[in-house]
């Protein structure tokens, strides 16, 4: 009777230390969702102030189109000017579909990312602009809550797609991550934000939730 009684009580502490572990994954996991829900957040604020730069650009852009303002004097200029300014426009037409094509492929090519990695991209976007300087594995890691061996791998899947991260050796020893310079003078993290955002617009909801 007395050996029953103590595998009863092993049986019963067993359970118990079952329940603790899990409630503390519980925990943990809920701290994560918390996490990433308060840096979706983020990432909504910084569209309205984005959203503005998005509409300089796209005024700027529109001024090289046909049909521009920019191009409403040359009705009141000479024949010659006329069509010199027709000229121009019909070259800007295949440079406007090359621009749509450009977006998107790049649409494309980031909706199709796994989410996590999609947000790692953008988190690396934006808190280089932050620090104003390239980020190390580290700082990604915490801002993102996640093993400094996950986010490692989240950016070697990053390469291998082709999305323009530029990994940068610092005196032989520390390695950051920067946005490739090129792809940044495009000015396209106000519309990044956008696709993110609608793509996973059903998984943020249940977030929120």
């Amino acid at each position: 009777m007395a050996i029953n009684e103590v595998k009863l009580k092993n049986s019963f502490k067993k359970v118990k230390e079952d329940i603790i572990s899990l409630s503390k994954e519980l925990k943990e996991a809920k701290n994560l969702i918390i996490k990433q829900n308060k840096l979706i957040i983020d990432i909504k604020s910084q569209i309205s102030t984005l959203n503005r730069q998005e509409i300089e650009n796209k005024d700027n852009f529109n001024a090289f189109l046909p049909g521009s303002t920019g191009n409403k004097g040359v009705k009141q200029a000479s024949n010659q000017a006329s069509n010199q300014a027709q000229s121009k426009q019909a070259t800007n037409q295949p440079f406007k579909q090359d621009m749509l094509n450009f977006k998107k492929d790049l649409d494309f090519a980031f909706t199709s990312l796994p989410k996590q990695q999609f947000l790692t991209f953008l988190t690396l976007y934006q808190l280089e602009d932050d620090l104003n300087r390239p980020v190390n594995y580290e700082e990604l890691s915490e801002k993102l809550n996640l093993s400094e061996g996950c986010i490692r791998a989240y950016i070697s899947f990053l390469l291998k797609k082709g999305i323009p991260i530029a990994k940068i050796r610092v005196n032989n020893k520390t390695t950051v991550l920067s946005i490739n310079q090129k792809f940044r003078e495009l000015n396209l993290k106000s519309h990044l934000f956008s696709v993110y955002m609608k793509d996973h617009q059903a998984q943020t909801a249940i977030i929120d939730y």
